[in-house]
């Protein structure tokens, strides 16, 4: 059974300023707008025009959590936390879901950790590492986190999962 969820606003966590729901007059598909959301560790599809949860999506296995999501078109993609022994939980790999079905599209394992993921129209970009504290943005203050020396800048065709370059980087980005 699919309960509501109450919504009572959502907020830009980096701008904190609330976020206007509208229909955008460049979608490519016909499926109507949805909010996705990452909610004790799953995944949870939220009609913005009643605040209803219309889906949700599990972990791939027992013991994984959801991590950061992205939408593109009428894909969903998303991170994969699993717990790796010293590492604790880290976003072990990454996987594109059908957004409205959640029916798996493609999905990559890290060699690392993939703790970064940005998509154009047609490529989804990633940072595969190690890094200390990443995730403590808040500890930080502004320092770029420790890191393993080895690092992959990764691009991957974004319908399909094929690996169109990997690099090795001396990068340590952030956000």
């Amino acid at each position: 059974m699919v309960r509501p969820l109450e919504l009572k606003q959502i907020i830009d966590i980096h701008t904190r300023r609330g976020i206007i729901l509208r229909r955008s007059p460049y979608r490519s598909n016909n499926y109507p707008p949805s909010i996705y959301l990452v909610h004790k560790g799953r995944i949870l599809k939220i009609d913005p025009a009643n605040g209803k949860q219309l889906a949700v999506f599990a972990p791939p296995a027992a013991g994984d959590t959801w991590g950061r999501i992205r939408v593109q078109d009428d894909l969903l993609i998303g991170t994969v936390h699993r717990t790796q022994g010293k590492r604790g939980r880290v976003p072990a790999e990454l996987q594109v879901l059908h957004r409205q079905t959640g029916k798996l599209i493609w999905k990559h394992a890290a060699e690392m950790t993939i703790p970064l993921v940005a998509v154009s129209d047609n490529t989804l970009y990633c940072l595969d590492g190690i890094f200390e504290g990443l995730f403590k943005d808040w500890a930080r203050r502004g320092l770029v986190p420790k890191s393993d020396p080895i690092r992959y800048l990764k691009a991957f065709d974004l319908k399909t999962g094929k690996v169109k370059w990997k690099y090795t980087t001396d990068l340590v980005v952030t956000w």
